[in-house]
């Protein structure tokens, strides 16, 4: 009995120490789940102040490019020389959209046009973007006190000139203090947002304790001694008109002057709570331990496995949605870069005097178009990757062929950084591959493209391609593309083929790019069986390397059919034959009429499927090819084409097909076995898409944007 009693003694001590001990270990989790989740916080006040840097930035951007468009107008700069104000108002109205203010100063920095009040004769020479150009002569932005209102302003300045004489400067000013901008980003980022003038709000999202905006109430002395004075970034949980927030303060910097702060905030007060609420059920589950130890046991480590996987999903939701904010921030930039250029461009092309200054333009918007449609066609590989619905074209061709017009492509970009481009190709490569020559250039191009962008001026690149063996008539390739450029660091290689991941943030707003190239490209790589890496030293240059394996050519006539291009168009090579055009846009009809001004075709158009089936019904054998849109409005392509082709089945079985081709012998014979060739002329490019065109009857697909080489390609082979 004793020993019984003694060791009940022991069993209950020992329930006593290991309930405890759970206890302790839940309250440690607790608190550690606590720390955790205040830093998540922190990090995202910490993301949302950069996100609202960047926005200053796009903002700044905007009004750069308006003032930039508008002192570049060759009618503003005559308005100007003859002094005609008025004209200059309505002018400038014209190209104001975006911009709050415009003020106009001449050569000493005396104000001669105002368009917000209209009062002139201020010397505005010591304002600080007005004053940069005036010493410099060239443009200048940034954010400043404008004096005279006293308040915080994007100020975009550009010199006007007339020819070699210098006329003033044209200022676009965005006023910080207006409500929208702030709440513009409130809405895109869910965090409250305020701008300050040293230590005073002049603009905010907060809202005091009588539901106004706290404009003009100060920061705390703390923060703005660490923000103001010692020039750091304040971050920590502050109570802020009787909430509760998790803050972030950054210096506003102007020039070389800290002229106030940025303020990002989100609120901590359901987070509180819910962290009061857990800490009792991890109290009560203690008590309750205590009177079931095998109960309390189960439920803690139930418990503690749901909360760590909380935790878990927590931070890979924080690190994904981060990752997401910074590719859209990226893709923002990337795509709203070249659409700025074309749209200012086009707005100084159609004002500009003479046919060279329109060349100019012309040729800029060309450029930006090209690489609009480069990003375009990134993010859709990258969709098609993603949906496991890649897929490679197995042809023919040459490999030297294919590294000649790469460089052909590539040399001028080279040209321009006066860089030395090498390329050594093994001898023992087969003349002839089977494999998809276009994807293996899309890698071996965006290789190179990042060598040249990487690569400072007079710097050297080289390109090798080795046979590494050939086993029953599959040969593996070794291809490196080498540098001498800034090199990538152990850090950054480790997510550099990872989706939406550049080496590092900065890497876009200095050099450009999505960061989908070398994902895409890998992913490319793996499609061929072989496998993609880097080896690089910061500093020192790159060295990107890749394998692939393809099938041996035999065929000795295939160079020649998969080099020709027949990029030479005869004039009149068509003549006699007629096209029916279906598409509903007017500029895409206008774009392929004057494409085939002089191929000799007779072209008429129709501006729907429905109107395109009425004039293939109303006259039978006219037409020799139809071209044939998609989406239409009455009736879309795919349902005109399957319409067609029953017509043409019934003609069949009626045996009337010889009143469809009664007159002269049409492209197709009168063939109605075959029907008429109809051609998919669309935007949408997607395998999938390509086989609902096929299989509602048509005979071939031509994408959106068109290429001329192409289009006479689908005419000779169906008109031939």
């Amino acid at each position: 009995m004793k020993n019984e009693k003694s060791w009940g003694n022991i069993y209950f001590l020992l329930t006593i120490i290991f309930v405890v001990t759970i206890g302790a270990v839940i309250f440690i989790i607790q608190n550690k789940t606590n720390s955790i989740i205040s830093d998540l916080t922190m990090q995202r006040t910490q993301t949302a102040n950069l996100e609202l840097i960047n926005y200053l930035l796009e903002i700044e951007v905007r009004a750069s490019l308006r003032s930039e468009t508008m002192a570049n107008s060759k009618i503003i700069i005559d308005d100007l020389k003859n002094g005609d104000f008025n004209s200059i108002d309505k002018d400038i109205y014209e190209f104001s959209l975006g911009v709050d203010y415009i003020t106009i100063c001449d050569p000493d920095g005396i104000v001669i046009y105002r368009n917000n009040n209209g009062s002139t004769g201020e010397d505005v020479s010591s304002q600080i973007t007005v004053s940069t150009i005036l010493q410099t002569g060239k443009k200048s932005s940034l954010i400043s006190i404008v004096p005279t209102t006293g308040s915080i302003a994007i100020c975009s300045g550009t010199p006007i000139y007339s020819g070699t004489t210098f006329m003033g400067v044209l200022c676009c000013i965005i006023d910080l203090t207006r409500n929208e901008y702030l709440d513009t980003f409130k809405e895109r980022t869910g965090c409250e947002a305020t701008i300050f003038m040293g230590d005073r709000r002049i603009n905010t999202t907060l809202i005091d304790k009588n539901k106004q905006r706290a404009i003009n109430t100060v920061a705390e002395f703390a923060v703005s001694k660490t923000v103001l004075e010692n020039k750091k970034t304040y971050t920590g949980h502050l109570e802020l008109f009787g909430q509760q927030y998790g803050a972030c303060y950054s210096p506003l910097v102007s020039g070389d002057q800290v002229i106030g702060m940025l303020f990002t905030g989100i609120k901590t007060d359901s987070i509180d709570e819910n962290q009061k609420i857990m800490n009792r059920w991890v109290y009560t589950a203690s008590l309750l331990g205590l009177a079931a130890m095998v109960l309390f046991t189960v439920l803690t480590n139930n418990f503690s496995r749901k909360y760590s996987q909380a935790i878990r999903d927590l931070s890979e939701k924080t690190v994904a949605s981060r990752a997401k904010s910074e590719f859209l921030s990226t893709m923002s930039h990337e795509l709203r870069t070249p659409l700025n250029a074309i749209i200012g461009m086009t707005a100084i092309g159609r004002n500009a005097a003479d046919t060279e200054q329109k060349n100019y333009a012309l040729n800029k918007i060309d450029e930006a178009s090209a690489h609009l449609m480069s990003v375009i066609n990134d993010v859709l590989d990258m969709s098609k990757i993603e949906a496991n619905k890649l897929e490679l074209s197995m042809i023919e061709f040459s490999f030297a062929q294919v590294l000649q017009k790469i460089m052909t492509i590539i040399s001028f970009k080279a040209e321009d950084k006066r860089q030395k481009l090498s390329v050594n190709i093994d001898k023992n490569i087969p003349d002839r591959l089977i494999g998809d020559d276009q994807r293996l250039a899309q890698v071996i191009l965006n290789l190179i493209s990042n060598a040249v962008k990487f690569t400072p001026e007079d710097g050297e690149i080289c390109i090798e391609a080795h046979l590494l063996g050939e086993n029953d008539g599959v040969c593996e390739l070794r291809i490196e593309v080498s540098d001498n450029g800034i090199g990538i660091s152990p850090e950054q290689q480790k997510r550099l083929f990872s989706v939406f991941v550049q080496a590092e943030s900065g890497i876009s707003r200095e050099f450009g790019g999505t960061g989908l190239g070398l994902a895409i490209s890998k992913r490319i790589v793996e499609y061929m069986d072989g496998r993609i890496w880097v080896e690089s030293e910061l500093g020192k240059g790159s060295r990107f390397i890749f394998t692939i394996k393809a099938r041996c050519g035999h065929d000795s006539q295939a160079e020649e059919r998969s080099g020709e291009t027949r990029a030479s168009h005869r004039p009149g090579e068509f003549a006699g034959r007629r096209m029916l055009f279906a598409e509903d846009v007017a500029i895409n009809r206008e774009i392929l009429l004057t494409l085939l001004e002089d191929s000799g075709l007779i072209i008429d158009c129709a501006e729907d499927g429905k109107e395109a089936l009425g004039m293939l019904e109303a006259a039978p054998g006219l037409y020799d090819i139809v071209f044939m849109d998609i989406q239409m409005p009455q009736m879309d392509g795919l349902e005109a084409t399957r319409r067609i082709r029953a017509i043409e089945a019934e003609l069949r079985s009626a045996s009337i097909a010889s009143s469809f081709t009664k007159g002269e012998t049409r492209a197709y014979d009168g063939d109605l076995r075959k029907g008429i060739p109809i051609i998919a002329m669309t935007a949408n490019v997607f395998t999938e898409d390509i086989n609902r065109c096929l299989e509602a009857g048509m005979n071939d697909h031509i994408g959106k944007p068109v290429n001329l080489n192409e289009i006479y390609e689908k005419l000779r082979k169906y008109l031939a």
